[in-house]
């Protein structure tokens, strides 16, 4: 799939790249300047110069370390999410501890890509969260379900009734971290549909976004790694 077509659809988006090592952050800059539709992008060495940027700037996307200096990235999430939970964070790894993922991921960070991460799949994560979705590596992703199934939590299978055979088979695809315009190609049936399903199915949910729907269908059974 050409991600630049769907990107370039897209509005103008300002770019926060959040690392103490320089060489890494001008690597993601570089990749990133790749994209047609990213207005401006701007780098901060520590969290610290990271929140004054996103407080003073209109930020859109934050590519965040989560090791630095004077403010780590998880400290520099929990503000953000508080303060401007608007700004789309997604955070930049060597993977780091089971408890680091799980906290980052309860603050409701939109994505998780590896320091060793390449253009593709830059781009996929990217397209994936503009889609209203999240995006994990493999890596990460165990870990989260790993978490998600030791909660004990009452089963939910009693709203699985209202979801109809086609809303299930959309949920799936979701969770394998397919696009709307992926799931359309898969289904053989138009984006707008897809996006109508999604709608449908975060209402009967009763969640405003993809991740809780993938938190769904993993403690209800509805997708199985």
């Amino acid at each position: 799939m050409n991600f630049k077509i769907i990107l370039n659809t897209l509005p103008s988006l300002n770019i926060l790249v959040v690392d103490d090592h320089p060489m890494y952050r001008k690597g993601v800059i570089k990749l990133l300047s790749g994209i047609p539709n990213i207005n401006t992008i701007k780098e901060a060495e520590n969290g610290l110069q990271a929140l004054e940027k996103c407080r003073l700037s209109i930020i859109d996307f934050v590519f965040l370390d989560i090791n630095m200096p004077i403010m780590n990235g998880e400290e520099v999430a929990k503000i953000i999410r508080k303060e401007l939970p608007q700004i789309k964070i997604i955070v930049i790894t060597m993977l780091d501890s089971k408890r680091q993922i799980v906290e980052l991921l309860k603050l409701g960070v939109n994505g998780f890509i590896l320091k060793s991460t390449d253009e593709n799949e830059l781009l996929k994560a990217f397209n994936l969260i503009l889609d209203g979705n999240q995006y994990l590596t493999p890596e990460v992703k165990e870990k989260w379900v790993e978490y998600l199934l030791s909660q004990n939590l009452p089963p939910q299978s009693n709203l699985n009734l209202k979801l109809t055979t086609r809303e299930l088979d959309v949920i799936k695809l979701i969770c394998d971290q397919k696009t709307s315009n992926e799931i359309a190609d898969k289904l053989s049936v138009s984006t707008s549909t897809i996006n109508n399903h999604k709608s449908n199915i975060m209402q009967k949910l009763k969640t405003d976004n993809m991740v809780g729907v993938v938190m769904y269908a993993i403690r209800s059974g509805i997708y199985i790694v």
